[in-house]
């Protein structure tokens, strides 16, 4: 296990700092580390992945487009949350370069990295529905 430099120095300063630490050394901040790492209740049952009878797209300047396959899910799972009142209105995907915050109440995507914020019209569609691109 690598540990920061600054660590390492701390630990073998000869003055140690109490308030920042308990533990005398290394080894014995580690001890027990393992244990307080496994769950000590039962994990709760995995959340179900939504069905994709839909897909997700975005208006971009040349048309609709489709989000990623990676996005899909997390769309269309934030959606069914939000329609069933058990999620919130808006959810927030990363890509490599961007940020977007997906708005279901306004079906609008909006960047938060870029200055002007440019936000886009969003839409689902059903698996057997065409989009027009």
């Amino acid at each position: 296990r690598a540990y920061p430099e600054y660590l390492v120095r701390y630990y073998q300063s000869p003055v140690r700092d109490t308030q920042r630490t308990p533990f005398e050394n290394m080894d014995e901040a580690n001890q027990g580390q393992e244990a307080a790492l496994m769950p000590t209740a039962p994990l709760p049952p995995p959340i179900a992945v939504p069905r994709l009878n839909y897909h997700w797209e975005y208006l971009d300047n040349d048309g609709w487009k489709h989000y990623s396959t990676k996005y899909q899910s997390s769309l269309e799972g934030g959606y069914q949350a939000y329609m069933r009142k058990t999620g919130t209105k808006k959810i927030c995907i990363k890509t490599d370069v961007w940020s977007y915050e997906i708005r279901f109440l306004t079906m609008t995507q909006v960047n938060l990295v870029h200055p002007n914020h440019r936000e886009r019209k969003v839409r689902r569609v059903g698996k057997s529905r065409r989009s027009t691109l």
